[in-house]
Order: structure tokens, then C-alpha cells, then sequence
């Protein structure tokens, strides 16, 4: 028995003395590694659509905590460049009944007091917008920089508090996991 006892902790010894961590999962910034998209598979719990992976989320998050997760999990707030995208989103927002709206992209936050609208935390300017009728309202005071579909306007775009927790939409291309514009 002994002999038993004295093996198995020379096998330990040899294997903390020889320990590596050569073979471990290279971590991103985050602190975890980001998904990996490999050929034309999204994700798991994402949601295919042409060239693009979609994410629609079932926590509440403020808009920056929401972009910053988008980008952990390797994409960004979605970004609608078509209208059939943003038909597609509106569908599936309406679908799943999401109330009171859903956090993407748009934003005036790099030129709030000019009204320029952009995408993420980009340069990338938004030329084509689907706002609801008299959207979108200036506030005098407050964060209202953040775009949001809007339930109670049938999903179209409104203005909200960037602080307001709610649902979001992430995006993430085809095989091109993010190299976040954050």
C-alpha cells in the first residue's frame, strides 16, 4: 500500500512539475474567448439572415452594456444597411412579442448636439432611416442618443435614453467575426 501511495505522488510531482499551459484557449479582451464562425454556420442561439448572424437577446441591458456584449460575443449592435433587413428584425421583434423595444446600432452619441446619426462607436453614417412619424424627438436634458425599435410604434425606429435597460439586437457577418468598431 505504501508503495501505492508513493507512485501516485511521484506521478503528481512529475505532472506539476511538467505542467503547461501551451494547449489552453488563447482569451480575448473580455476575458473569455469570442465566438467562432466557421464557413456559413451562425453561432449557436443566432439567427441567420443573407450574409449576417442575428442575436436577439432575452435580458435588458442599457445601450453601452448591450454594445459592449454584442462585441463580446464577437459581434456589434446590428447595423441596418437595407430595408429588408430592417424588415426582417421588425418581423422577428414583433414575432417574439418584444416590449417595450430592442437596442441596435444608431446612435448620436459621438455628435449629440448635431443630430449626426452613426452606427456603433464608427464613423459609419446612417443615410437611410425608418423613424417612426414626428421621430425623431430631441430632449433638452437627458441621454436620448440611442436608436431603438419601438414596440407601441410597430417596431419602428425611435429615440430613447441610452441608460434604458432593454432587449437588443446583436449582428455579426458571415464568417467575419468582429473586429469591433468599439
Amino acid at each position: 500500500m505504501k508503495s501505492f501511495v508513493a507512485v501516485v505522488l511521484l506521478i503528481c510531482l512529475w505532472a506539476v512539475v511538467n505542467a503547461s499551459y501551451d494547449n489552453a484557449p488563447k482569451y480575448s479582451a473580455f476575458g473569455y474567448a469570442a465566438a467562432k464562425l466557421t464557413g456559413r454556420h451562425c453561432p449557436p442561439g443566432w439567427l441567420q439572415y443573407h450574409q449576417s448572424c442575428y442575436y436577439f437577446s432575452r435580458d435588458r441591458l442599457s445601450w453601452w452594456q448591450a454594445s459592449m456584449k454584442c462585441a463580446s460575443m464577437g459581434g456589434f449592435l446590428c447595423n441596418i444597411d437595407e430595408a429588408h433587413e430592417n424588415t426582417y428584425i421588425r418581423h422577428h421583434l414583433s414575432m417574439y412579442q418584444v416590449s417595450p423595444g430592442a437596442w441596435f446600432g444608431l446612435n448620436d452619441c459621438l455628435y449629440p448636439n448635431v443630430h449626426r446619426w452613426g452606427w456603433g462607436f464608427s464613423n459609419k453614417r446612417c443615410h437611410k432611416f425608418d423613424w417612426y412619424a414626428g421621430e425623431p424627438v430631441y430632449h433638452q436634458k437627458g441621454d436620448y442618443n440611442c436608436g431603438i425599435f419601438w414596440s407601441s410604434y410597430k417596431y419602428h425606429w425611435h429615440v430613447d435614453s441610452c441608460t434604458q435597460r432593454n432587449y437588443y439586437v446583436c449582428e455579426m457577418k458571415m464568417g467575419k467575426p468582429c473586429k469591433c468598431q468599439y
